[in-house]
């Protein structure tokens, strides 16, 4: 039987609706095949992150006596201000860093580059904080501030759960390890950028690398001056954090493909673009 001209209408609106749904359900497979790479990538450091967090919840940290630090080192120094809070800490060892990557990548329309730094960033900081978490845990070291911080009466802490915790996990230092991993990495990333070109404007601002380095040790340093940690903490901190970074980095940019690119080949397009 013929159509009406008004069922022909349906009829075409149907199969047009049909198309569109196809075309959208496309794109949208398009899509998730190519967020399929950054999403596992990104998983290694979620899991981390979530370890961290789960050991810092449920984990109790070794309780050291305090007749044990009779003969040193001081637990008994003031409580002070803390210089460099958590939230400050946040902005400088991971924000910061997350700018100038998108900065330096963007002004060289290197895209690929982009995501493969800030997964890398991401991931330093996740393994140097589940490093210094367990550490901290296990080792229960007390503050140098341990009397004053805890509240203690002669026989046990007074003050409440959480800070009393907090007042047994001196070692390793978690401000400095954040920063070796956050601002170090920011140091080699930037290091290799501003090395890859021989150019007079390059060569002059490759000093520009050192300057995370020196942030990195003076939020390390001001956690001596506020009594929170000991210089051994913060040397061990700063070693993990960095140690961390040199190792996320040549994991990323050396070694095993990522991205449907070989790192190898990735660090030397990255190179040759900067």
């Amino acid at each position: 039987a013929l159509l009406s001209p008004e069922e022909r209408r349906v009829m075409d609106n149907m199969s047009y609706g049909d198309e569109d749904q196809r075309d959208t359900g496309s794109r949208w497979r398009s899509l998730l095949g190519e967020l399929k790479p950054f999403i596992i990538e990104i998983s290694t450091p979620t899991v981390f992150f979530f370890a961290s967090y789960a050991v810092d919840c449920y984990m109790e940290p070794y309780h050291r006596a305090v007749s044990e630090y009779k003969k040193g080192p001081d637990i008994s120094l003031p409580v002070k201000d803390t210089i460099v809070d958590d939230n400050l800490l946040v902005w400088l060892t991971f924000v910061l860093p997350v700018l100038v990557i998108i900065a330096v990548c963007l002004s060289r329309k290197n895209y690929g580059e982009l995501s493969r730094g800030l997964v890398a960033l991401v991931e330093a900081l996740a393994v140097s904080t589940l490093i210094t978490t367990v550490g901290k845990k296990s080792c229960g070291s007390l503050r140098p501030c341990f009397l004053a911080y805890c509240q203690w009466n002669g026989t046990h802490c007074t003050a409440s759960p959480l800070v009393s915790m907090d007042a047994r996990q001196s070692f390793p230092s978690g401000h400095a390890s954040s920063s070796g991993a956050g601002l170090g990495f920011l140091t080699i990333f930037l290091n290799r950028a501003l090395t890859s070109n021989t150019s007079l404007a390059h060569t002059l601002t490759r000093p520009i690398a050192v300057l995370p380095t020196i942030l990195a040790l003076l939020i390390a340093v001001s956690r001596t001056i506020d009594n929170h940690h000991r210089p051994e903490d913060i040397a061990m901190g700063l070693f993990i954090g960095s140690a961390s970074a040199a190792t996320i980095f040549r994991c990323h940019y050396h070694l095993h493909p990522s991205f449907g690119v070989a790192r190898r080949d990735a660090a030397r397009e990255f190179s040759g673009s900067v």
